[in-house]
């Protein structure tokens, strides 16, 4: 005879990778006819603009363009020109795990990039790019609990709450806004430099709707109309998306968002002021983490017949998301005395980990790059490199980690022989570790095979052993755990070492 179990399926996503890779691109360039020859370069600088990402049969796919800019001093002129290259760019990771229904997150970034004078009409720009991609497949296990309580059989119940991925999604956005430069400001003659950076600041959910709200924020250099001198300018706008997602219990979201996109015009505002036109294409991914409350059974056995069991052991992806925020301090030396400091950008590189006796070590290469005057007048740049070590408190054994780091919060102060500099580097770090689940899928005995426990007292005085439950008691003397709670008035495990009476249920 079969007992009736009831079988709930839980349907989650596995994390079946994570691909962390860094590749350098190179590009050649001819200076324009148009453009005067150069004497020196003064800033390299790029942002990365995500084209595409694909999942097809054993490989994922992620492309993209690099704009990157080169500001340079022609000879025998003093005010900088800027030269633009598109660098095309394409990641892939290979594994059998991967189809065409695999969804993948990317973040791409740059770890650094500089330019070489090769002669005054030619340059050469490298750039080593950093791909960070996952990739989650869909999946269904099943869970037995009791369908109605079985007079004959007795089951351990065991009810936990995970963390699992419950949906991965994605949705693409335009933010659009106009800055005015402040009065106080010299009119802009043309944007030489542009960078930003979209964060997601809140999250929350309505029914099956993720409301994201967040942060553009963008940096500009340019060329004032009147002298041509470079002046930065820093501005935010708020922004917020909704995205259809699968309900869930008690979510978490690990969202990262990139850029596919940028555009910014330069037009005249009234009372002589200069408006900047911004528009930005982005890609929203999240990953939504549930805590979920599941129930299943672990153990079974009758006071009358012999059970026959069947069982399986599911493993489970647990996920955990910490952000760590860590401040790094270095100096960057300089030739010459720095008068003032234009402007300051960082880029990350590829995080390691390692272990101690104390947990885990995250360590992420941090490289800044700064645009000063000096004393005599001229434009430079500088360059600085320092890491930021962030330590995590547990295990890094069989646990698999996804990490995004990004800097801010910049900051570079002329001191004696250079400069002074601050950076606030944020990490999210997300976790992922199997949990083995072990639980009966089927029960069956037979009817006409009663079990002889003739040979058990009525009653057994038993002192209980270190770690012995309730449970193992009651199964071992062909008692239950509520006969044996109502015997000894227990309100829970018994203590080791006491002495419990064990009736033998009939």
């Amino acid at each position: 005879m079969e007992a009736m179990l009831k079988r709930k399926p839980l349907d989650m996503y596995r994390n079946l990778f994570n691909s962390c890779s860094t590749h350098e691109e190179t590009m050649e360039m001819i200076v324009p006819d148009a453009f005067p020859d150069i004497q020196r370069i003064v800033d390299t600088d790029g942002v990365i603009i995500l084209r595409s990402k694909e999942a097809e049969t054993g490989k994922a796919i992620v492309g993209g363009i690099i704009n990157a800019t080169v500001l340079y001093v022609p000879e025998g002129e003093n005010e900088v020109v800027r030269l633009e290259l598109k660098m095309p760019f394409t990641s892939t990771y290979e594994s059998g795990s991967i189809d065409s229904g695999t969804r993948l997150t990317a973040c791409v970034s740059l770890c650094s990039i500089d330019c070489r004078l090769m002669n005054p009409r030619k340059i050469l720009v490298r750039a080593d790019v950093l791909t960070r991609i996952s990739g989650y497949g869909s999946d269904r296990i099943e869970l037995c609990s009791a369908e109605n309580d079985e007079r004959e059989i007795e089951m351990l119940r065991q009810t936990d709450t995970i963390k699992i991925i419950s949906d991965v999604r994605e949705k693409t956005f335009v933010i659009t806004d106009e800055f005015a430069l402040p009065a106080s400001r010299p009119m802009a003659k043309e944007i030489l430099k542009s960078k930003c950076k979209i964060t997601a600041d809140d999250m929350k959910t309505v029914g099956s709707k993720l409301i994201i709200k967040g942060t553009a924020y963008v940096s500009v250099i340019y060329s004032s109309k009147s002298d041509g001198e470079l002046t930065a300018s820093d501005f935010s706008t708020v922004y917020s998306q909704i995205i259809e997602i699968d309900p869930a219990e008690s979510p978490e979201f690990a969202v990262s968002i990139m850029t596919t996109g940028a555009f910014f015009d330069l037009a005249d505002g009234p009372n002589g002021t200069t408006l900047i036109n911004m528009e930005l294409h982005a890609v929203a991914q999240v990953v939504v983490i549930e805590n979920k409350a599941i129930e299943y059974i672990t153990d079974a056995y009758s006071i009358l017949h012999e059970l026959t069991e069947s069982s399986e052991t599911h493993s489970i992806d647990t996920v955990a998301n910490m952000m760590m925020r860590e401040t790094v301090r270095t100096t960057a030396e300089t030739p010459v005395q720095v008068k003032s400091v234009v402007s300051a950008g960082a880029w990350v590189g590829k995080t390691s980990k390692s272990s101690d006796d104390s947990g885990c070590r995250f360590e992420t290469p941090v490289t800044i790059s700064v645009i000063y005057k000096s004393d005599d007048g001229r434009l430079l740049s500088a360059v600085a490199r320092a890491n930021a070590v962030s330590p995590w408190e547990d295990a890094c054994e069989n646990v698999a980690y996804i990490t995004s780091a990004s800097c801010c919060d910049i900051s570079a102060l002329p001191s004696t022989g250079g400069m002074d500099i601050k950076v606030n580097l944020d990490l999210m770090i997300t976790a992922t570790k199997p949990q083995h689940i072990k639980t009966i899928t089927g029960i069956s005995y037979d009817e006409t095979k009663i079990r002889d426990v003739s040979a058990l007292p009525s009653l057994t005085v038993k002192r209980v052993d270190m770690n012995e439950t309730l449970w193992e008691l009651a199964k071992r003397y062909n008692s239950t755990q509520s006969l044996i709670m109502d015997a000894n008035a227990l309100e829970g495990e018994p203590e080791a070492g006491r002495l419990v009476l064990i009736p033998k249920r009939r």
